[in-house]
């Protein structure tokens, strides 16, 4: 048995040269999943949203949200309040994996930079 002193020390291992790769693959599946939820939320306000804006001036589909998505519901239940998710979600997941990935590099980089500026 050591001294208490070598219990407590914590060791440090050098940063492994996947790092940056397994940092980046975080961020790309964080961003993808993120996307995708997000969207899985707010498509039917969206599909509704978009649907008010077609709507021509005092038609049926010239009215507010709430009674849009009802409608919607009405139309044919979730399957139209959802319509487009496939698509929808084949574009989030790239589109915000990369987004992540660029705020993640662009944040370590200003920490760098930051850290050498002062």
């Amino acid at each position: 048995m050591g001294n208490a002193s070598t219990h407590n020390k914590v060791e440090e291992n050098p940063p492994s040269a996947w790092q940056p790769l397994k940092d980046a693959a975080s961020a790309i599946t964080a961003g993808a999943v993120a996307g995708m939820v997000m969207w899985t939320v707010v498509l039917p306000l969206d599909v509704a949203k978009t649907r008010i804006q077609t709507a021509w001036p005092g038609s049926k589909h010239d009215v507010g949200m709430s009674k849009n998505l009802v409608a919607l519901y009405r139309e044919g239940g979730y399957r139209r309040l959802y319509a487009g998710l496939v698509p929808t979600l084949i574009r989030a997941a790239p589109a915000n994996a990369a987004q992540w990935l660029t705020w993640e590099i662009t944040m370590q980089q200003w920490h760098k930079w930051k850290g050498n500026s002062s």
